[in-house]
């Protein structure tokens, strides 16, 4: 996506002394509320889909992270980093609670579970002050609902109530509600918005277009749009913008503009396309699978279409969906210059365009390395790639795989930003292009992999993951990209792993990995 791309023209703006006029919104959060990277995943965060409902004058910067808890996210420097680009008359979104309950209400060791009357309030009230410090405005927003049904309700821990449904001893909504009371912030009950919209959808409904099949928890591209435009709905009534600006599109595109940035001649690109028809949908009119609706995605010379990596690629697509659909574009230059394209999305009753760049770049000659670690322990390849492990945090490394130091893996949906372990790929002395990682890991274990270019790991892109594997499984995954990097440069590559179940003294493996690379010149 765009996002990162946003973000660095933003900051360019705001510290060279220019006055920016648009109003900017940070989201800080957890994995409900995060961006995700198309191409690995369905799920699909309402920050993701929050710029797409604002008005078009505001800047919208989504900071959250997959896996972190009020606490954690404090605690591993990241509010930090986003205080760094915090200027005067900016907003602060803030949404906590699903990883702070990972302990059953206690300050748990791993560091993301938060006792909800102490330690969840106290962290709140950090980020409320600090951000009143910096001249702008905190809103607190409820954690949207688990799909946890009793019957044709949601159960009260489906709504962050983990304890006794009878009395608040447990309750991190609340909590968040005392601490609104008591700083004078607002407050945005997320929480009993998105149960009505859930509810209103029912038990099967809600399955099959708002969440993703995976767990009851994170949503697909509908369920975190209309999530996203509950937001927006009711932020239009909090004097954060002009009211009645709230934008309502017809079609809902994600991403709505496209940047395949630098492409060599010769290489394929693609980008997973996510398209909605919104028309007649309201948050709380649920608009069944009954109602198909027919959307024509017709793409510019220079790009081609498919429903999937396995379909023959084409100029036109047409798809039925009121869940939401993904389209795979793809790109491949034909010259060494900038080239502008489009798609066009139409329904019966609207049309939008979705512009595209790219630029080719020429190839003076190319050489093909790979580069195999077996057990992770001693890599073997070309000497214009190396690679190290350069660190193990939160697991004991052993020859037959990793554990939480421990011993103990809880049963959990997301990562944990402190349970990893990082791979160091360094460039030798000439310019290589990685264009591959796969890995081969045993057990009923899902993990994320990440990489970044900086030692603190903030600004990173998901290379790919893998969720909810059966037991005892092996699986081979292999994960395209086309990071550069300039002679000696590193990039940190992390492995984040997580059991779904509860198990003791168990480990997780990846016993290969294999690294495709050009040296390019």
């Amino acid at each position: 996506m765009n996002k990162i791309t946003t973000l660095i023209i933003i900051l360019l703006i705001a510290f060279s002394g220019c006055t920016s006029h648009k109003k900017r919104i940070h989201l800080i959060g957890d994995s409900t509320m995060a961006d995700y990277e198309e191409n690995v995943t369905q799920m699909r965060g309402w920050g993701e889909m929050f710029r797409l409902f604002v008005p078009e004058d505001i800047i919208v910067i989504d900071h959250a992270k997959p896996g972190r808890s009020s606490r954690s996210f404090y605690d591993e420097g990241r509010w930090n980093a986003v205080k760094q680009q915090i200027v005067e008359g900016d907003v602060v979104l803030i949404q906590f609670a699903h990883n702070d309950e990972k302990e059953q209400g206690k300050d748990g060791a791993d560091g993301r579970g938060t006792a909800p009357w102490s330690t969840y309030r106290s962290y709140l009230k950090k980020y409320i002050n600090e951000t009143r410090r910096l001249g702008a405005t905190p809103i607190l927003v409820q954690p949207i609902v688990r799909r946890y049904f009793d019957g044709n309700s949601l159960s009260a821990r489906g709504c962050h109530n983990i304890g006794c449904p009878a009395d608040s001893t447990l309750d991190y909504t609340a909590a968040m509600r005392c601490v609104a009371v008591e700083t004078e912030a607002p407050v945005i009950d997320l929480c009993s918005k998105t149960r009505q919209i859930v509810e209103a959808y029912g038990p099967v409904e809600s399955k099959n277009q708002l969440y993703v099949q995976a767990d009851n928890t994170h949503t697909s591209m509908k369920g975190a749009a209309l999530f996203a435009l509950a937001v927006a709905e009711i932020l239009d009534t909090m004097d954060v913008w002009e009211p009645g600006t709230v934008r309502h599109p017809q079609i809902v595109t994600n991403p709505s503009t496209f940047d395949f940035g630098e492409v060599f001649i010769g290489d394929t690109v693609w980008q997973t396309f996510d398209v909605i028809d919104f028309d007649g949908i309201s948050t709380l009119t649920p608009k069944f699978l009954s109602h198909r609706e027919c959307i024509n995605i017709i793409a510019s010379d220079g790009v081609k279409l498919s429903s999937d990596l396995k379909s023959p690629l084409v100029d036109s697509l047409s798809v039925y969906t009121n869940c939401g659909a993904n389209v795979i574009v793809h790109y491949s230059p034909r010259t060494g210059l900038s080239e502008s394209m489009k798609l066009k999305v139409e329904t019966p009753s609207a049309s939008v365009s979705i512009p595209i760049k790219a630029r080719g770049r020429m190839l003076s000659r190319s050489e093909t390395l790979s580069l195999q670690w077996a057990n992770v322990q001693a890599p073997q390849g070309n000497v214009e790639l190396s690679a190290k492990m350069t660190a193990v945090k939160g697991l004991v490394a052993s020859p037959d795989g990793f554990m939480p130091e421990d011993g103990h893996w809880p049963a959990e949906i997301d990562e944990n930003g402190e349970r990893y372990v990082q791979l160091t790929l360094t460039a030798g002395s000439r310019c290589v292009k990685i264009k591959n990682i796969a890995i081969r890991s045993c057990g009923a274990f899902s993990y994320r992999m990440s990489c970044a270019f900086g030692k603190d790991f903030y600004r990173n892109s998901v290379l790919g993951e893998r969720q909810h594997p059966a037991p005892g499984a092996i699986s081979l995954d292999s994960f395209s990209t086309s990071v550069v990097l300039r002679p000696a440069q590193s990039l940190l590559v992390r492995v984040y792993p997580w059991s779904n179940d509860v198990a003791d003294n168990v480990k997780f493996s990846f016993s290969d990995v294999d690294i495709r690379a050009d040296v390019v010149e």
